[in-house]
């Protein structure tokens, strides 16, 4: 059996670029392709750097995650490390995830638990460490409703448009439009976040650290600062 794919269309850039790694000068490229085909439409983005201590050149792990996505000829079926997907589960952690959904259900993956979700015919969410969460939903005039158990424990979401407002045993706002996500929690402890994604860049924020990239013409600046290390760097387009 063969399979044929057209390229309709392959882009892609190379930057090279300096900056500070933790007070220590680094220098290194950053590969930027897309691709577009008659089934696939991707973009990712790979940083290496090389940090000089002490007279002698050492490879940096990646700085910071920047997002991918890969979207597929096929309905509603996607691929992306950015936010994650699913954000009325508050066991669900505000970090960079793996996201993969087709139509109604999907799966997210953060580096340590998987989460499995489907949302009908009701709202549910299971993780691998026996998390869960399910939710009816109803609509009441212009209001949305979703009455749920997490862990044993019930609640409410109401949805105004964008934004969403939970009380369990929790206190918690969700705001979505487009590209721009925003979940703030407070459970004893607050638990902010935040990420937008633009044509031109980027920002990641969470309890641990932020980060982000913007592109200005040819030149790219970015950074992250976390709680026990920081960077910066900005690279031009080649």
């Amino acid at each position: 059996m063969f399979v044929l794919a057209t390229v309709s269309a392959y882009a892609g850039f190379i930057e090279v670029g300096a900056g500070v790694y933790n007070e220590t000068p680094i220098i290194g490229f950053v590969l930027s392709p897309e691709l577009k085909t008659d089934f696939i439409e991707g973009k990712f983005r790979f940083d290496f750097f090389a940090s000089f201590s002490e007279g002698e050149l050492s490879l940096l792990p990646f700085i910071y995650d920047n997002p991918v996505y890969f979207r597929f000829g096929i309905d509603d079926f996607s691929f992306e490390y950015h936010a994650p997907t699913v954000l009325k589960a508050t066991f669900v952690p505000f970090k960079k995830s793996w996201n993969v959904r087709l139509g109604f259900m999907g799966g997210i993956w953060n580096g340590e638990n998987v989460f499995f979700f489907t949302e009908k015919p009701v709202f549910l969410v299971l993780s691998n460490d026996d998390n869960y969460h399910i939710g009816l939903n109803f609509k009441v005039f212009d209001t949305g409703l979703e009455l749920f158990v997490e862990n044993e424990k019930p609640g409410v979401w109401l949805e105004l448009g964008s934004l969403k407002v939970g009380v369990s045993n929790w206190i918690g706002l969700i705001f979505e439009h487009k590209k721009t996500v925003v979940r703030l929690l407070y459970d004893g402890e607050f638990k902010p976040g935040l990420a937008l994604l633009e044509e031109n860049g980027w920002i990641f924020v969470n309890s641990d650290y932020v980060e982000g990239s913007w592109k200005v013409g040819r030149f790219h600046a970015g950074g992250k600062i976390g709680k026990e290390n920081w960077a910066f760097q900005i690279s031009i387009e080649f």
